[in-house]
């Protein structure tokens, strides 16, 4: 029972220090699933690095094209080789014959008073040696000999130079004499001179021999040392005014860098009116991929905030619809001119100028764009696009071709067109009214599915009347007629 608690206990120790963990795998909550997805992006992803720039530059430009000259060192000489205090130990002489004759006694020996110095020592190993040919104490003169030389020398100087040049060293091969000389003896007389044989007239020497001269050294001209410049003054910087708040979802855009290269320049005093009229002078002139941005930011401001100038904007992205529309549209042209259209679209659903251009789309085969159109005209309404308006435009597309301008062409053919179905629409809902309260607003969609009633009508054939009934009346069903069409038996109508 013991060994039971003890071991129960030594287990619940190791559970709580952690050396054993739970065999059960713990439920997964929604905070460690966040705290394992963050250490997964940070294994991913790492933060950018953030290089700070200072202001000042602290190269120091001055160090760099003057540098320190590096110390002078002092010419190596070799070391001289010096004896030490003790003379070499080939000099060492044996002590004199005296010490070891016989019956002469010895001295007792005596028990040191101390230290004896080295100098002492010495003087008992090694006596006092008189060194031959030392200079005397006295002064010396050359002899007799060494003076008539030296006497003859001058003499032939005054006919000739000769330049010779002295040894640095002192030769030791060369063995002078010296000798002592008292200055109470006088010196002997000189010897007689002896006039030296004439020489040949092939051996005589040059009067003058040069001596090449020596290079003179090079001259260290040391470039004076300009001043440092002085340090540039400081520049305050002007702290940035206050961005409107609904600049400030759009600082991270390229788009919004282009405008404004420097964020300073924007006045406080921006309306929402005044950056959305800049943004649609922008995007006439903005490269294709930076039009698609330019166009979701007018949407973003269309959306999250009330425009007052939507027929401004209206207006002015119908220009850039009519100027990027051309034969050759490459795949981001023709995405543009679809999001521009549906944003069109969806602001002014009832607008003659857009029905007209959905109207263009629809007739030019060469926008390859006939899909867009058939999906916008069924989003407006208009169900039978496909089937009765189309083949009616085509005809618009061959007399086009014809003119030097086949758009600006089928613009005009395209209003023309509308405005006289809108006449013929507004006589039909006229027809058999006494007074005619026409609505004021007319939309676009209606002319068209009136139209298509009309063609479809034409298409339809009346149903023959019935030959063996004469009691029957036939009566209009369709719904832009007067009355309905029905058959019913003449002697029960009212």
């Amino acid at each position: 029972m013991l060994e039971c608690l003890l071991e129960r206990n030594q287990d619940l120790r190791s559970l709580q220090s952690g050396d054993t963990h739970s065999r059960t795998k713990l439920k997964s909550t929604p905070h460690t699933r966040r705290e394992a997805f963050n250490r997964y992006i940070q294994l991913l992803y790492n933060p950018a690095l953030q290089i700070s720039i200072p202001d000042e530059d602290p190269f120091d430009l001055h160090a760099a094209f003057f540098p320190p000259k590096p110390p002078q060192l002092r010419p190596l000489t070799p070391p001289t080789l010096r004896e030490g205090f003790f003379p070499n130990w080939s000099l060492a002489r044996k002590p004199d014959a005296t010490h070891t004759q016989e019956g002469v006694p010895s001295l007792p020996p005596t028990a040191s008073l101390g230290f004896v110095p080295n100098s002492v020592l010495v003087r008992q190993i090694w006596p006092d040696e008189v060194l031959q040919n030392t200079v005397p104490s006295t002064p010396w003169t050359l002899r007799d000999e060494h003076t008539h030389r030296i006497e003859k020398r001058k003499g032939d100087t005054k006919d000739q130079c000769l330049y010779q040049e002295d040894d640095d060293e002192f030769s030791t091969t060369s063995i002078i004499h010296l000798i002592e000389t008292s200055p109470e003896t006088n010196s002997p007389t000189p010897p007689p001179h002896v006039t030296p044989p004439p020489e040949e007239h092939s051996r005589e020497k040059p009067k003058y021999t040069l001596k090449p001269l020596k290079p003179l050294p090079p001259i260290k001209i040391t470039k004076p040392l300009t001043p440092p410049k002085p340090a540039p003054p400081t520049v305050e910087h002007t702290p940035t005014p206050p961005l409107p708040h609904f600049l400030k979802q759009f600082l991270q855009e390229e788009w919004f860098h282009c405008m404004y290269p420097d964020p300073r320049c924007i006045p406080e005093s921006l309306t929402l009116t005044e950056f959305c009229a800049q943004l649609l002078d922008f995007l006439k002139r903005c490269v294709m991929d930076q039009k698609l941005c330019v166009l979701k930011a007018i949407i973003t401001l269309h959306t999250h905030n009330s425009l007052n100038n939507t027929h401004t904007i209206i207006h002015s992205l119908l220009d850039t619809l009519r100027n990027c529309l051309h034969k050759d549209m490459s795949d981001m042209e023709q995405r543009f001119a679809v999001e521009l259209l549906n944003f069109l679209v969806c602001v002014n659903p009832h607008s003659y100028d857009i029905t007209v251009e959905i109207l263009i789309l629809l007739a030019d085969k060469e926008l390859r764009l006939q899909g867009v159109a058939v999906c916008m005209l069924q989003a407006l309404g208009v169900d039978e696009a496909q089937q009765w308006l189309r083949p009616q435009l085509e005809s618009w597309d061959l007399e086009a071709h014809e003119h030097s301008e086949p758009r600006r062409c089928l613009r005009e053919l395209a209003h023309d067109w509308l405005n006289s179905w809108t006449a013929k629409y507004k006589i039909h809902k006229s027809a058999g009214k006494k007074c005619a309260h026409l609505s004021l607003v007319i939309s676009p969609s209606e002319i068209l599915r009136y139209f298509c009633w009309v063609q479809k009508e034409a298409e339809i054939k009346p149903a023959a009347e019935s030959r063996g009934r004469r009691d029957t009346v036939l009566l209009d069903t369709q719904p832009y007629r007067c009355g309905g069409r029905f058959i019913v038996w003449a002697r029960q109508t009212p």
